[in-house]
């Protein structure tokens, strides 16, 4: 039993001392932790790079060109009338050329014109005698007389002296309406006191 127990005492210390052994050569946890970090950067750079390259493939590419658009200065309505949308006797008052109209937008250039000509306190008058005159409608033509457009000028062709493209810009009518008020009662509420005040019915 003795030489058992020696035996076994000196099987121990060698098992023990080459266990020990091992785990010395066995990395840390630290040095594992260490490791993999390392890894995953140099892994990080090498798909950083190559997202670089097709970056840089895409911008080498040639972009089309591309193609100019027609220039077009002018449009023709239904009639066949040609007009501009810039051009004209608005007085740099723009409206779009066209078959449609927007009373509001009409109505917001002409309050426009008055208060650029110091004529703000007409806006009432003027108004009143748009509306019973054609509604804002720059295409309103009489079938019985032929008056024609915002103003129901009589014969429309009046319109011209302010710009070629009478028949289809409401600003071009507007700026001969203010004018024609003016050159002949001396502002839109003498045209109203005649119109209405003195019963012609006109003006």
């Amino acid at each position: 039993m003795v030489a058992g127990l020696a035996i076994a005492a000196i099987v121990q210390p060698t098992i023990s001392g080459g266990a020990t052994a091992a785990a010395a050569e066995l990395p840390s946890v630290a040095e594992i932790s260490a490791a993999q970090p390392q890894s995953y950067q140099a892994n990080l750079a090498s798909a950083v790079n190559s997202s670089r390259d097709e970056s840089v493939e895409l911008e080498l590419e040639p972009e089309p060109t591309p193609e100019p658009a027609p220039a077009t200065t002018s449009s023709s309505d239904s009639s066949g009338e040609s007009s501009s949308d810039s051009s004209g006797g608005g007085g740099g008052y723009s409206y779009p050329a066209g078959g449609s109209y927007d009373p509001g937008s009409i109505q917001g250039i002409a309050q426009q014109m008055l208060a650029d000509r110091g004529m703000g306190d007409q806006w009432g008058c003027f108004e009143a005698i748009i509306g019973q005159e054609s509604g804002w409608n720059p295409y309103a033509q009489n079938p019985s007389s032929g008056a024609y457009g915002i103003p129901q000028a009589l014969p429309g062709s009046k319109m011209a002296s302010h710009g070629s493209d009478w028949a289809t810009n409401p600003a071009t009518q507007l700026a001969w309406a203010i004018d024609y008020m003016n050159g002949r009662y001396g502002s839109p509420c003498g045209a109203y006191d005649f119109k209405f005040n003195q019963g012609n019915g006109w003006y």
